[in-house]
C-alpha cells in the first residue's frame, strides 16, 4: 500500500514491535494471531498514509460509464492473469484510498473472509460487502480511463 519498499519494511518492523509489546492484549477468541497482527499493520499503514492524496472518482458524474459496465467486468479483470491486465488493475488500485486498497487486497488477493476483514478494519461484514460493490464500480471506471483506445 505504501508503494515504497523502505516504508513497507519500516511498517513491517513497527507492526512486529507493536505486536510483541501488546501480546498480552491478544485474545484468541476474537481472532487468529495472523488476523490480529494484520489489524495492527492496517492501523499503522493508515496512519502512515494519512497525508497521501487520491484523485476522487465520482460515481454520480460517471453514471453513463457505470451503466455501460457489465457487473462482472472488474471481477474478470481481477482474475485476468495477463501481464497487461494485471498492470492495469494494479495501476487502478493505486488510485484508491488506503481503506479501499486494504479491502481489495485482503478480499481478492489474500482471500480473507469478510468476517476476518471486518475485525481487521473494525467494520461490519455487511458494510464491507457494500464497500466492495462500490469499489468494483470505481475500479471499473478507473480501468476504463486507463485503457488505451
Amino acid at each position: 500500500m505504501t508503494q515504497n519498499e523502505l516504508d513497507a519494511e519500516e511498517l513491517t518492523q513497527d507492526t512486529l514491535l507493536r505486536a510483541m509489546r501488546h501480546i498480552n492484549s491478544y485474545d484468541e477468541k476474537q481472532a487468529s494471531l495472523t488476523t490480529w497482527t494484520c489489524r495492527i499493520a492496517y492501523r499503522l499503514t493508515l496512519n502512515h498514509l494519512r497525508c497521501r492524496r487520491h484523485e476522487e472518482v465520482s460515481l454520480d458524474e460517471n453514471r453513463s460509464l457505470i451503466d455501460s459496465i457489465d457487473e462482472t467486468t472488474i471481477q474478470q479483470a481481477l482474475n485476468d492473469t495477463s501481464q497487461a491486465m494485471t498492470e492495469l488493475v494494479l495501476q487502478a488500485i493505486e488510485q484508491l484510498t488506503a481503506d479501499e486498497q486494504t479491502l481489495v487486497t485482503l478480499f481478492y488477493y489474500d482471500d480473507r473472509p469478510l468476517n476476518e476483514i471486518a475485525f481487521i478494519m473494525e467494520a461490519s461484514p455487511g458494510t464491507l460487502a457494500t464497500r466492495l460493490h462500490r469499489i468494483r464500480k470505481k475500479l471499473s471506471i478507473i480501468i476504463k480511463r486507463l485503457q488505451p483506445l
